[in-house]
């Protein structure tokens, strides 16, 4: 046998067909082992199909190999292919023999991709002869083989489809073999399980069993919105509203993609208002219904009570949130920076160093409203600072306006345009608690510094107590400027809370911090103090939208696009998302700012 291979070999080199074939031809007659047999037979295949072209041949020799060794798979392969690409329809016979060679092919094949392919195609011819069953089971092998392969899981459901629909039951079934399947092989893929949940609980009434399904689909890929969405109804369905509202508010915080990105997200805050509603969280339920009214999903009367409900007075039992609870529950942990603290320190100074000239504006002393006024403005004003722990603001209205303002005097001012005082009592609070907020948290000053200003003078307060801080290369100029001032205004107190925070300023973790992200951090935080004062969220959208041309115009029609807009904007989606929490609800009861439908 040796010498006739390297015979061979040396006449296929030398390109001399005939002895070739001859020789090999002679080894598969006489040869009595099974290697140098199937090497003859693989070589004849290849001078027959390539030089010879002798189709007959090579199904012959090919068909030889398989006779020898019956899972060779390199001549199951072959033949495979071979009929594969024949161009004539087959008849039944051909079909039959060809689905044997690809089951043979499959049960042999190690690689399990091309399984998968391959169980795939055997799924087709079986299914062309007239055997659904067959087909079903090669196709489940063939999607257990490689979830990664979506165009059988997808040829799957599709055996069960009819002009009547989809066959639930027997969907249902393949599905569960499916997953048997899967994990004998060691594969699990959420959309099988997402599959059988929605089956389960939407046509065979295995309501207990979809949502366990779902779970684990959610638990595999937690980018299945939808299937999340299908998790939070079935809860409903059987009572889980704790459960149900948990999964939706998950879909919302800490971004709102899952949700935004399901068929149907008003239907979602339908679920999500009625499961908290059943929880008996009202004050959250009443902010997933005026997210439905940004949607549009809301009936008349609904949206009739929201815009003209308006807060009870607030009774001495009430209570306040002072500057450490504004910081600790209300503000941002992107604001909790000693800087802040810095400022705190050093407020009061600002009526020496930024005081400002009220001429330039065209106001003076005599144009504050007083207490005593009975203004309706007023009144919410004094309401809002009581709330907030603020005492001794001034409040100017003027035409010389356009922006409400904070401007520091021997106290705050807050001055407000004419025409704000003219809107409707939830807007002017929402304004008037955001400017409260501001000197609550000791930052009055905030909008009328810009950014390089309100870091020069939080930094050149720093130094007094860590002249090391925030130094990288050389000083602005600002800062140098500010430094000088500070020394000369800074009381004995403000130095002794400064000293105080001397020890944080010098620790590694207190560097300077991007001053955007702190400025927007108290932005939040007002916004959000103004919410827990009003408890109206529709409130908050109309103020942003003021000066907010993107958010006015996408909210003018109620609508998927406008709920999107007001969910993904930087202030008024936190906003959203805080109005949301147990936390926020509980300030507000502290507040007295609930409501009663």
């Amino acid at each position: 046998m040796p010498s006739l291979l390297t015979l061979a070999e040396l006449c296929i080199a030398q390109r001399v067909w005939p002895e070739a074939v001859d020789t090999l031809e002679a080894i598969v007659s006489i040869s009595r082992e099974q290697a140098p047999k199937l090497t003859a037979l693989f070589a004849l295949a290849s001078i027959y199909e390539k030089v010879l072209t002798r189709p007959a041949d090579v199904d012959r020799v090919l068909r030889t190999a398989l006779a020898v060794e019956p899972s060779n798979a390199r001549a199951l392969r072959a033949l495979v292919r071979r009929m594969a690409a024949e161009a004539e329809e087959p008849d039944e016979a051909r079909r039959r023999e060809f689905a044997d060679l690809l089951l043979r092919l499959a049960e042999v094949e190690s690689d399990l991709e091309q399984k998968s392919g391959i169980l795939a195609e055997l799924s087709d011819v079986q299914l062309r002869l007239g055997d659904p069953r067959a087909a079903e089971t090669s196709l489940v092998e063939a999607v257990a083989c490689s979830p990664t392969n979506i165009r059988a899981f997808t040829r799957l459901s599709g055996l069960f489809r009819s002009a009547k629909g989809l066959d639930q039951v027997a969907y249902g079934e393949a599905l569960v073999a499916l997953i048997e399947k899967g994990a004998e092989i060691g594969h699990a893929d959420a959309r099988w399980f997402a599959s059988l949940g929605h089956v389960e609980v939407e046509a065979l009434g295995r309501v207990r069993e979809g949502i366990a399904h779902l779970q684990r689909a959610v638990e595999l890929d937690p980018t299945l919105y939808e299937a999340r969405f299908a998790l939070a109804s079935a809860c409903a369905r059987v009572g889980s509203n704790d459960q149900a509202s948990r999964v939706l508010l998950e879909m919302l915080i800490p971004l709102p993609h899952p949700l935004l990105s399901i068929l149907d997200p008003a239907a979602a805050l339908a679920l999500l208002e009625a499961s908290l509603t059943a929880e008996r969280r009202v004050e959250e339920s009443i902010v997933a219904s005026e997210l439905r009214a940004v949607a549009g999903d809301l009936e008349a009367p609904q949206r009739d009570w929201l815009r003209l409900r308006r807060l009870i007075p607030v009774e001495m039992q009430h209570g306040t949130l002072d500057r450490t609870s504004l910081v600790t529950h209300v503000l941002p942990s992107s604001g909790r920076h000693v800087l802040l603290e810095v400022a705190a320190a050093i407020a009061g100074v600002e009526a020496k160093m930024l005081r400002s000239d009220l001429s330039e504006i065209g106001i003076t002393p005599r144009d504050r409203i007083g207490s005593r006024a009975g203004h309706p403005t007023r009144l919410i004003l004094d309401r809002v600072a009581r709330q907030l722990g603020v005492a001794d603001v001034e409040l100017v209205i003027t035409p010389r306006v356009t922006r409400p303002r904070v401007l520091v005097h021997d106290s705050p001012w807050v001055v407000l345009p004419s025409s704000l005082a003219d809107a409707e009592e939830p807007l002017q609070l929402v304004h008037l608690a955001r400017a409260v907020a501001r000197i609550a948290f000791g930052v009055p000053w905030l909008e009328e510094l810009a950014p390089a200003n309100v870091e020069a003078l939080l930094v050149a307060a720093a130094r007094h107590v860590a002249p090391g801080y925030a130094r990288n290369g050389e000083d602005s100029q600002l800062v140098t400027q500010y430094q000088q001032g500070l020394g000369r205004a800074l009381s004995r107190r403000q130095r002794r809370l400064l000293d105080e925070l001397a020890p944080h300023l010098n620790s590694v973790d207190a560097q300077a911090p991007d001053i955007r992200d702190l400025i927007e951090a108290v932005h939040r935080a007002e916004l959000r103090a103004a919410f827990l004062v009003g408890g109206d969220f529709l409130a908050i959208i109309d103020e942003q939208a003021s000066s907010d041309p993107d958010l006015r115009e996408a909210i003018e029609m109620p609508s998927t696009r406008a709920l999107s807009t007001v969910l993904d904007h930087p202030l008024v989606g936190d906003v959203a998302r805080f109005a949301l929490s147990a936390e926020a609800t509980a300030l507000r009861h502290r507040l007295g700012s609930i409501w009663t439908r």
